[in-house]
This record gives C-alpha cells, sequence and structure tokens, in this order.
C-alpha cells in the first residue's frame, strides 16, 4: 500500500490488527486467568490463587497471566526474539495438545452416551458431522504437534535448544497425565461407568435463574452486540 502510495488504508489497516492483536489478548488472559482459577478450586495450584476481589476477578491468577505476557516484549531485541519464538513454540504444542484433548474427550463422551442409551438430542448443542469431525481435528493436531519443530530435522538446521522446546510438551504431557493417575490412584472408565449427570442440577438451576446483564447505554448496547 506505501509503494502504491494509497493514502490512510496502512493506517487502518494497522488499526484493525493492533485491534485484533488486543481482542486476542484479552481473549487468552481471560481463559488462561479462569484455567488457573479452576485448578486452584480443584486443589490442582496453589489455594492462594483462588482468592477473588469483590468484583469475583481472580486478581492473582489474572496477574500472573499478565505477568508471564511481558515476555512478549523479548521481541524488541534480536537476540531475545530467539528465546521469545522458543517460548512460542513450546506454547504452541502445548495448545496442538490441549486441542487433541479436547477432541479425544469429545469422542470418548459421545461413546459414553451411546453406550447409556443418551441421544445427543437432548444436549443444548451438537456440532456436525460428529465424531468424524473430532477425530479429525484429534488427528490433525496430534500430528502438528510432531511435526511443528520439522525445520531441525532438515540438514544443516540442528538446534538441541528449538528441538527442545518444539517437542518437549510432547514428552510432559503424557508423564504429568499418568503421573497424576498414578498419585491419585484414579482409574480409566468404560464408557458405561461414566458419570454424565454430575453437576448437571447445579448447571440447569444457573440457567434458569440466570439474569442477563441490562446494557448500561446506547454504546454498551453495540459493544455487546458486536463483540459479545
Amino acid at each position: 500500500m506505501d509503494r502504491l502510495k494509497i493514502r490512510v488504508l496502512p493506517d487502518i489497516v494497522n488499526a484493525m490488527v493492533l485491534t485484533a492483536a488486543f481482542s486476542a489478548g484479552n481473549s487468552y488472559v481471560y481463559c488462561a486467568s479462569r484455567s488457573l482459577f479452576g485448578l486452584a478450586l480443584e486443589g490442582k495450584a496453589p489455594r492462594i490463587l483462588a482468592k477473588c476481589n469483590r468484583h469475583g476477578v481472580p486478581i492473582y491468577c489474572v496477574g500472573i497471566v499478565l505477568l508471564l505476557a511481558l515476555l512478549s516484549f523479548l521481541q524488541v531485541s534480536n537476540n531475545a526474539a530467539i528465546v521469545l519464538q522458543w517460548f512460542v513454540n513450546l506454547v504452541t504444542a502445548s495448545q496442538l495438545i490441549n486441542f487433541a484433548a479436547m477432541a479425544f474427550t469429545f469422542i470418548r463422551f459421545k461413546k459414553a452416551m451411546d453406550a447409556q442409551g443418551l441421544s445427543r438430542a437432548a444436549l443444548p448443542y451438537t456440532g456436525w458431522f460428529q465424531p468424524y469431525l473430532a477425530w479429525y481435528g484429534f488427528t490433525g493436531c496430534s500430528i502438528m504437534a510432531f511435526v511443528g519443530g520439522y525445520a531441525v530435522f532438515l540438514p544443516g538446521k540442528w538446534d538441541i535448544p528449538t528441538f527442545l522446546f518444539s517437542h518437549t510438551m510432547i514428552g510432559v504431557c503424557p508423564l504429568m497425565f499418568f503421573g497424576w493417575k498414578i498419585h491419585k490412584l484414579t482409574k480409566f472408565l468404560k464408557p458405561e461407568e461414566v458419570d454424565l449427570f454430575k453437576n448437571v442440577a447445579e448447571i440447569e438451576e444457573y440457567t434458569r435463574n440466570f439474569v442477563p446483564m441490562r446494557p448500561r447505554n446506547a454504546l454498551d448496547k453495540w459493544f455487546n452486540r458486536i463483540f459479545g
């Protein structure tokens, strides 16, 4: 756009990119902090992380996530950018494994529903082409987790730190999973043994009593309609 001497449009694109980056960052801070909060409630993270302020915000969880976000400033330095890329590779592999685990969880959930004679029509939301798309997601994410750092295997590209940060989580996640099961002496359940009704009553009660917050003004109304 600059080479074509197009005015204004490059600034609009920059503004849109910054807005998208802020939106993604806001979403990830929320998801990460609430995940950490949930772990604290279940006793899988320090109990202090379960503390909330008077607005119900898990302030310590949000603080930790925001501190981790400061790693993005490593990009300012060319040398530090390499370290940032290591973290990006580590997080990318973690996310791929995370999505693979979610897809596999749904596959087992559907298997349990079928084994117990429950119809998916009773669910508030059902996706198309299941469980085939779940298998597609599980297979695709699993493969990408392994090939994400493939460049280090090319001739002359071998780099130990890059290899470790690209593939460490592939070994760490199974160790954490089976380590937890061994430590807590939990067992794998057969489809017919899975409790599909745990906490359902609480969720249904919350849904019945939920009162959506009314917009404070016209701007708030349109903002909620666009981003809600």
